[in-house]
């Protein structure tokens, strides 16, 4: 896996897309910090692909959830804090 900037992406965008040929993704970096992840689709599995991200980011946000509960000693949370929780963690994944 490749690293970007996205400087790179505007200024070498050839490149990227034949180094996504061949090593199926790419980190693009923000300030050096990673962004965004590329990876390459084509129309028989974008949607197959799509549903992996999503079902992925899903499963890294449920997991993010059930750290923040075992540090805060919560073994039976009510839907109220689950949710506030939930929101908390969009927020940061929006900033981020």
């Amino acid at each position: 896996m490749k690293f970007y900037s996205v400087r790179d992406l505007r200024t070498n965008t050839k490149e990227i897309q034949e180094a996504l040929a061949k090593d199926d993704e790419a980190v693009i970096t923000k300030n050096g910090k990673p962004f965004a992840i590329m990876v390459p689709v084509n129309e028989g599995d974008y949607n197959t692909t799509m549903d992996s991200i999503i079902r992925a980011r899903a499963l890294t946000a449920m997991r993010r959830n059930q750290v923040a509960a075992e540090k805060a000693g919560v073994s039976d949370m009510s839907l109220d804090e689950i949710n506030r929780i939930i929101s908390e963690t969009r927020a940061e994944m929006r900033e981020s």
